[in-house]
């Protein structure tokens, strides 16, 4: 006959298998059946709260991502990820006391990662561009930061120093975002055909339709008006 432990684990490897292969709906069923028969068990809860936070149901993925952490309150993996949903929420402060009890626990370029993405979406540009300089220092590697260091740039109207830093995130592939808002500071730089480039390298990737392409492509016909694609 199996343990509790066991049957918690088998739970757990069941739910994980549903959310990794999109079934979002079978993962949230199992935790919730694990619930039932092993009330507050930590790693369930942390499983359940990273389904829902993934499904943006923030207020249920709060909740339980705080009973994993009433029982198990030193787990970094946990810490971070109630990080990431108080981030979502807007709650900042929140969000850098769980970075701060995770840093005593986890690896500091994680803890970078994080505290830059928090002072990102918090909107301090100045804290967000020191933090992501330091994680491009550690990882120069780093697409996320360049891209993101390049963004801030474009925003202080920095144009030749957010292009460059905005190539050098999408020289091994880049994300869609990263394309796009080089597009943007090259349409600002009044280079449109590489513009259009970097518009049309992330169209290929997100293929959705964009109403702001047209809007671009009707700037780029008038030069006078304004070349922002908004």
């Amino acid at each position: 006959m199996r343990t509790n432990q066991n049957d918690s684990d088998d739970l757990i490897r069941r739910a994980l298998a549903a959310f990794n292969s999109g079934n979002h709906r079978q993962a949230i069923d199992v935790c919730e059946l694990g619930l039932k028969q092993h009330p507050g068990d930590p790693a369930l809860c942390h499983l359940l709260a990273a389904v829902l936070f993934a499904k943006a149901d923030l207020p249920e993925a709060r909740a339980h991502i705080e009973a994993s952490l009433a029982t198990r309150p030193d787990n970094a993996p946990a810490l971070i990820l109630a990080c990431r949903i108080a981030r979502a929420e807007g709650r900042f402060e929140a969000a850098f006391q769980f970075l701060d009890r995770a840093a005593r626990l986890s690896s500091q370029a994680e803890m970078l990662v994080e505290r830059a993405r928090t002072f990102d979406q918090a909107g301090d540009a100045p804290a967000a561009s020191a933090s992501w300089t330091l994680v491009l220092q550690r990882d120069p590697k780093s697409g996320e930061a360049a891209a993101r260091l390049g963004r801030l740039a474009w925003q202080r109207r920095a144009a030749v120093e957010a292009e460059g830093l905005l190539e050098r995130a999408v020289a091994g592939g880049g994300h869609p975002s990263a394309w796009f808002d080089l597009g943007l500071v090259r349409q600002d730089m009044r280079k449109f055909g590489s513009a259009a480039q970097a518009y049309r390298r992330e169209l290929e990737m997100s293929p959705a339709p964009r109403k702001r392409l047209s809007i671009w492509v009707s700037s780029c016909r008038k030069p006078a008006t304004s070349t922002r694609p908004w």
